[in-house]
């Protein structure tokens, strides 16, 4: 197996369908982004998200991929970890993983934890 495609993480999503990060897209996006993130992470955003959007991108390589969203505090702050995952072939491949300070709807919601819109609401 090439080197750049060993798996790092793998776990289901909150649909029951396998997901795999691989060790470089791991450690590309953990130097690329300034705050820190672990593997536990994003297996609980990935199997435990708050909500989950379609990508909005019109670009045709994207159209299977969704995002994952799950709130956390860091550094006091509170923040979404986001992940993206392209499910054109099996399992699904995380693409992208990251902390962002507010959940920025892409595309069509198609889940949302049970109990958290009401959370929002309060």
């Amino acid at each position: 197996m090439n080197p750049s495609n060993e798996i790092a993480i793998t776990t289901s999503d909150v649909f029951g369908k396998k997901v795999v990060c691989t060790k470089a897209t791991l450690e590309r996006h953990r130097l690329k982004h300034q705050e820190p993130f672990s593997d536990d992470d994003i297996v609980e955003c990935v199997s435990n998200p708050d909500i989950v959007a379609k990508t909005g991108h019109v670009i045709p390589e994207h159209k299977d991929r969704l995002l994952f969203y799950k709130e956390s505090q860091f550094d006091d702050a509170p923040k979404m970890m986001k992940t993206v995952i392209d499910y054109e072939k099996e399992p699904g491949l995380v693409t992208s993983m990251f902390r962002t300070s507010r959940f920025t709807q892409d595309g069509a919601i198609v889940y949302t934890r049970e109990g958290y819109l009401e959370e929002k609401l309060r």
